[in-house]
């Protein structure tokens, strides 16, 4: 029979526990009703009015040619709008793509934790991520509401931990088998076609996949040769992605009197700030904290980590480093100015991905993996506990969400109703040119950058006036 004491102590440690799952059940139901208001901008005319006047391949084909080389993006973003009503339907594009990322995430974690953790833990890991990246990144409204920006960036992410979930298993089969053959030529066209859909990350993807087949071979590995034909898979998607020429005129348009100096200095200093505000987040600190003092974690010494000749402790931070400075600075010498958040978004991942691995690495390093469950380590437990699930709720994205989700959000939606019914109405009767009222409202996830302007003549109103067959739209003030 438990005493007095345990009892306290255990039902303050499920109240923890429960507030935590409170704060994450918040989080990603704030984050999904999000789609609910989500609508069409910029981009998203672009490609529809180019679908309909161009048809899918030329429309597809024009947009490599003058200026985009992600072909797997756009083919995407050109045939969806094709076969669905973008506005009828729209938060239903970004909100299938962020589930797709959840999926990549979660086959991932199983991936790596299958044989050492039982699935609610993976599923309890799998939740503080995902929670952890949507209220930490800059701008959810450029990576995760937009339809445009969640194809290149979050599906391509997504892309990246299904491929590495497909290696890490396939690792271990017999490479003999004919499983094995299938698999490893699916996921060659995954690699070949993930520089496509997004160049920065085809460069990363190339970084580790020829890590990891040095390291295989260095281990001798009998699917080293997965690794490499997965890598190679990877370097001719991109030779591919660099030979289209609507990238180079795209990177044309950018400031080209950029010095080698400015470039460094450009990289250093968003590399720096943001990753010193990445590492001084209370959400991560805590997360961490709980992560190290776990003692389902703490008790895991996967195999791998005993191959001889390979310094884990050296290899994956190092890696970690090298990516990082690649992302800050390819994305630099590309636009030569502050990289939009939404590139921001996707490079925060690789960052915390990079960090559980590096604290993951350099707590296996004891030889005794057993943690005293000592009543301090409790009490640091339980704090660590209540200050995730607060910093979940309290910083970041949440506050904004809420307010966006029952304030702003409803009072937007009203508004961008009433425009359609606006254009409509002029379409009927055979009105040409179209002004319509701005919102008075806008939630901080959506776009706003992509909002029609003032200026009829704006490329951002062209392409609108362009979907709904008008010769000019233009916004006036809500006043």
């Amino acid at each position: 029979m438990m005493t007095v004491k345990q009892k306290v102590t255990h039902r303050i440690e499920r109240s923890t526990i429960l507030l935590l799952f409170i704060a994450q059940a918040t989080v990603l139901t704030m984050a999904i009703a999000l789609f609910a208001f989500t609508h069409p901008m910029m981009d998203d005319f672009c490609e529809a009015a180019d679908v309909r006047e161009l048809g899918v391949i030329n429309g597809l084909n024009s947009a490599l040619t003058k200026n985009s080389s992600r072909w797997g993006s756009k083919l995407i973003e050109y045939i969806v709008p094709a076969m669905i009503n973008p506005i009828k339907y729209y938060g239903i594009f970004p909100a299938s793509i962020f589930i797709f990322l959840a999926l990549g995430i979660y086959l991932f974690l199983i991936s790596l934790f299958r044989r050492h953790l039982n699935i609610s833990y993976i599923v309890l890991l799998f939740f503080s991520l995902i929670s952890i990246y949507w209220v930490g990144m800059r701008s959810p409204a450029q990576s995760v509401y937009w339809w445009s920006g969640s194809v290149e960036y979050q599906i391509t992410l997504a892309t990246m931990f299904i491929i590495f979930a497909i290696l890490f298993w396939v690792s271990g089969k017999d490479p003999g088998q004919r499983t094995t053959t299938i698999v490893t030529a699916g996921v060659c066209i995954l690699t070949f076609c993930l520089p496509g859909l997004h160049e920065l990350f085809g460069f990363i993807l190339a970084i580790l996949l020829w890590s990891g087949f040095l390291i295989a071979y260095r281990i001798e590995s009998p699917n080293r040769h997965i690794w490499l034909k997965a890598a190679t898979a990877a370097v001719l998607g991109l030779v591919l992605v660099l030979a289209i020429p609507g990238g180079h005129n795209r990177m044309a348009s950018h400031d080209t009197s950029f010095q080698l100096g400015a470039i460094l200095f450009l990289a250093s200093r968003q590399g720096i700030f943001n990753i010193v505000a990445w590492s001084l987040d209370i959400k991560l600190l805590s997360a961490t904290l709980l992560f190290v003092i776990s003692f389902q974690i703490r008790a895991i010494r996967p195999a791998w980590f005993a191959f001889e000749g390979v310094n884990w402790s050296f290899i994956v931070p190092f890696i970690w480093v090298v990516l990082l400075v690649v992302a800050f600075l390819i994305p630099s010498i590309a636009i030569r100015k502050s990289m939009p958040y939404r590139t921001l978004n996707s490079i925060y991942m690789l960052f915390l991905v990079g960090w559980f691995a590096t604290v993951f690495i350099f707590t296996r390093l004891r030889d005794d993996p057993v943690l005293t469950d000592s009543i301090t380590v409790r009490w640091i437990r339980h704090a660590a506990l209540v200050i995730f699930a607060v910093s979940l709720l309290a910083t970041g994205n949440t506050p904004s969400a809420v307010k966006d989700v029952f304030v702003r959000g409803p009072i937007y939606n009203q508004a961008m109703h009433h425009r359609y019914q606006i254009i409509n109405v002029a379409m009927i009767e055979g009105q040409d040119d179209v002004i319509v009222p701005q919102p008075s409202v806008y939630p901080k996830h959506q776009f706003r950058q992509g909002e029609i302007e003032e200026d009829k003549d704006n490329w951002k109103n062209q392409c609108v006036a362009r979907y709904f067959s008008l010769n000019s739209i233009a916004l006036r003030d809500a006043q």
